[in-house]
């Protein structure tokens, strides 16, 4: 397996800081309130070098680590819907990054269906000229 620089194993970590920290602090200078368990993260994007290998589609381990906290975030919020963007990769013809971006986004989708999330709240789309994958959380009542 490749050796990551020290800032790209950081990513993940700082993902699910930045979802953490999605309120505004009160003014005064207070800390910010504690997120309620029942608010959605309104994105998460993951870059593709940790995502996935070049021009493939299988999810590599850091991705996984991330699918299986939102698996389990699912399992205990039924109105809870994803959206999966998938990426396409650099120095590919669009044809080429569409079909693997959408691959991609099937890719998370059927991870996230081997861990028990339910079809009907999840859909996909693949945008070849975009670089990093992208899961948007959205509560639908």
């Amino acid at each position: 397996m490749p050796r990551l620089s020290p800032a790209l194993r950081a990513v993940p970590p700082v993902l699910l800081l930045a979802l953490a920290a999605c309120s505004t602090p009160p003014r005064g200078g207070g800390a910010p309130p504690a997120p309620r368990a029942s608010d959605p993260p309104s994105s998460m994007e993951v870059p593709a070098v940790s995502a996935f290998d070049k021009g493939r589609s299988a999810v590599k381990p850091g991705l996984a680590r991330q699918l299986n906290d939102l698996g389990k975030r699912l399992e205990s919020r039924p109105t809870f819907r994803v959206h999966i963007v998938g990426n396409g990769d650099e120095g590919r013809s669009d044809a080429a990054n569409r079909m693997l971006a959408l691959d991609r986004a099937l890719s998370v989708r059927d991870y996230l269906l081997a861990r028990g999330a339910d079809i009907t709240r999840l859909t996909t789309e693949g945008k070849a000229g975009q670089r990093q994958l992208e899961l948007r959380v959205v509560e639908r009542k």
